[in-house]
């Protein structure tokens, strides 16, 4: 397991695609950052080293850095926002996340879904909703099936969030000290989150 606080600012892009979390399940495809001269570069600590975070380029430009695994296996709550004049915090999240996904939403917010907040903790179903015009969190919609390293993505308009470890299941655990999940819990639902009535469903799956 490798920790950072270093973080490369290439057009900013390269942060997102290159420095953040590596995560023990498979997630959506990352964007790719093109190659940009060493001039253009620049190094900046985070406040935090963590691993096993989530990073997202917001629309301001910046890139909003979420949660992780600190180097003594404690689940952060602390967010840092990152830009090409350096690195500042971020809100503190409701509760401590790692295997949570970031979303970008229609009006420019970000949607924090599901995670864990202990290495040996159940999955949680709450989320959060940060507001980057104002740089405050809020509550967002509670989730139907608790989740962990799960997918977030749309379909057309729909907000759809997809598998990943449900409550039963063992939780993975970056240090290798955790049995491995078991089948049982592993999350074969999908739900589709109404952001605009604050509540969620779960779909139908045909195998």
């Amino acid at each position: 397991m490798i920790y950072t606080r270093g973080v490369c600012v290439l057009a900013l892009v390269a942060l997102v695609s290159g420095c953040g979390g590596h995560s023990p399940s498979k997630r959506g495809s990352a964007s790719t950052a093109a190659p940009v001269s060493s001039d253009q570069s620049t190094t900046y600590a985070l406040g935090t080293a963590r691993a096993e975070h989530q990073a997202i380029l917001l629309p301001t430009g910046e890139v909003f850095v979420v949660g992780g695994v600190d180097s003594q296996g404690q689940v952060l709550a602390s967010t840092e926002i990152v830009n090409v004049e350096g690195v500042r915090p971020g809100p503190t999240l409701s509760m401590p996340r790692t295997g949570h996904t970031l979303t970008l939403l229609p009006d420019g917010n970000i949607l924090i879904a599901g995670g864990i907040s202990s290495l040996d903790g159940p999955p949680t179903q709450s989320t959060e909703i940060f507001d980057p015009e104002f740089g405050d969190l809020n509550e967002g919609p509670q989730l139907a099936d608790a989740r962990a390293y799960h997918t977030t993505f749309y379909v057309g308009e729909a907000l759809i969030v997809a598998g990943g470890q449900g409550a039963t299941a063992a939780v993975a655990d970056p240090f290798g000290t955790a049995p491995p999940a078991s089948a049982s819990g592993l999350l074969d639902t999908l739900e589709r989150v109404d952001m605009a009535n604050r509540v969620t469903e779960i779909l139908p799956v045909f195998l």
